[in-house]
């Protein structure tokens, strides 16, 4: 789900392999440490490990330390004699660097449309965070068969679909499901906080005889196209389209395939049910039976109340929420929204006045407020999205469904279980299952306080009691349709 509370941190926490070439000279090979200064009070230190590859080319990874997000991909690369630039498409951020000398690399970190900000990388013998451990995640060589795969989307012009299709071992056909991420773009193992949630989930899916396709969103890692212009609409049609080219796979039971979305992509997937009814079965972790908006306005007051935010900066948040998504859903274009923003802004920084120095920081309501929040909301996928109801798509699921949620999670609260599950069984259907975790947060983890700092210091990436319950779940009841 969508937390305005991290738009500008979650720079750091989605990026990937950088594809460095052979004009920058030798001097770039070697670790990069910078200090990333987002505000008066947070500073986040980067590092990239560049190496050269076997072809020759030099290529890169990424870590985001104090997150303890490590290993993630970046798009793509313009190198000059002296300089870089690195298009980071997941993240809609744009990285610009020249080499002052052999030790240090300035430059300005840009994301969406927003400033720049200043970043310089120094050249460092370590890390001064080491990579956390993830015992989870599995090693070459699998016990089981992998294929790269390119799924072309013949309705979107340019868009292909890189992934990864794993296949159990033997002669088959086995079942099947395509993993959906949720607020993306994210590549194919669903990268969060240094954890590849959906290779430890296909890695585990597939040692138990069930092939999984995990694909990166368009736009993101090796797929083509754009994400931030496709709605939820569109994305579930994408799911389809993976549903197809699995449909004629000759390892894969054509009968028995189904889908599993997590967090927004728990809302992905209905719509995909919907739209094919030929797809088996539908599982659904962490998933929202409301609104993106009001979503958006349950996590806020659940999240600033673990942060500290007094009763009155909550107050006076929501309203902030209420104010813009009431300028977002008129039909006016983006700047008679701009205007009515300002005009709102007007007498709502007055009441700020009231609020301590730390609630305005960690709210980011500092006066003058950016009508950037405007811009962002007011692009057509994401209006689209901010007000579509999840429950319409729910009530119409005739798949046999699965819904898990755990009682630690403050993105989706655990309300959305039983709201989920009512809402699907209220159009007849009597194949749903649903099923509370406890001490789980939003990523299914074994949590103490559910917080979102918490994801990246938890070594597990997905608790095998969740994972046993998943596979069990598709093997014995969700493909029998």
């Amino acid at each position: 789900m969508y937390v305005r509370k991290l738009s500008l941190l979650s720079v750091i926490l989605l990026t990937g392999i950088l594809q460095l070439k052979a004009q920058i000279s030798q001097t770039a090979v070697g670790l990069w440490l910078g200090n990333l200064v987002v505000n008066e009070s947070v500073s986040i230190r980067l590092g990239f490990e560049v190496s050269e590859a076997k072809s020759g080319e030099l290529q890169a990874i990424f870590h985001s330390l104090d997150q303890g997000a490590f290993d993630i991909p970046v798009k793509s690369t313009r190198l000059y004699t002296d300089s870089i630039f690195l298009n980071i498409e997941v993240l809609d951020a744009k990285f610009s660097g020249r080499f002052a000398d052999s030790l240090n690399i300035a430059g300005i970190f840009a994301q969406r449309k927003g400033r720049g900000i200043d970043l310089t990388l120094t050249r460092v013998s370590e890390f001064p965070v080491k990579k956390p451990k993830r015992p989870q995640e599995p090693q070459r060589p699998y016990p089981y068969t992998e294929e790269l795969v390119e799924v072309k989307i013949m309705e979107a012009e340019g868009v292909t679909l890189a992934g990864t299709l794993t296949i159990p071992q033997g002669e088959g056909p086995f079942p099947a499901v395509i993993l959906i991420s949720g607020s993306g773009p994210n590549d194919r193992d669903a990268t969060i906080f240094g954890h590849k949630v959906f290779l430890v989930l296909a890695d585990y899916l597939t040692r138990n005889g069930i092939a999984v396709l995990r694909a990166d969103d368009r736009g993101a890692n090796e797929s083509t196209g754009d994400f931030h212009s496709a709605d939820i609409v569109t994305l579930g049609n994408d799911v389809i389209a993976l549903f197809y080219f699995l449909k004629n796979h000759n390892k894969i039971c054509a009968d028995k395939i189904g889908v599993l979305g997590h967090s927004l992509g728990a809302n992905i997937a209905p719509v995909a049910t919907v739209n094919e009814n030929q797809i088996a079965f539908a599982v659904l972790l962490a998933g929202s039976a409301e609104s993106l908006a009001a979503g958006m306005l349950e996590q806020s007051e659940i999240i600033y109340k673990q942060f500290g935010v007094s009763d009155a900066g909550i107050a006076l948040n929501a309203k902030y929420l209420h104010a813009v998504f009431e300028i977002v859903r008129q039909d006016i274009d983006l700047e008679n929204a701009k205007k009515q923003f300002y005009h709102f802004r007007e007498d709502f920084e007055k009441e700020l006045e009231v609020l301590s120095e730390e609630d305005l920081e960690i709210l980011e309501l500092k006066p003058p407020l950016s009508a950037r929040i405007i811009r962002e909301f007011m692009t057509p996928a994401m209006k689209k999205d901010l007000f579509m109801e999840p429950g319409d798509y729910l009530k119409l699921m005739k798949c046999p469904t699965l819904i898990l949620n755990g009682d630690k999670d403050v993105q989706v609260p655990l309300r959305h279980l039983y709201l989920s599950h009512d809402l699907i069984m209220s159009n007849g259907n009597k194949q749903v299952t649903a099923k509370k975790f406890v001490n789980k947060n939003h990523l299914f983890q074994s949590s103490e306080t559910g917080k979102i700092d918490e994801y990246k210091e938890i070594e597990e990436t997905m608790s095998p009691e969740v994972l046993e319950f998943i596979a069990n779940w598709i093997l014995n009841t969700g493909n029998n349709k």
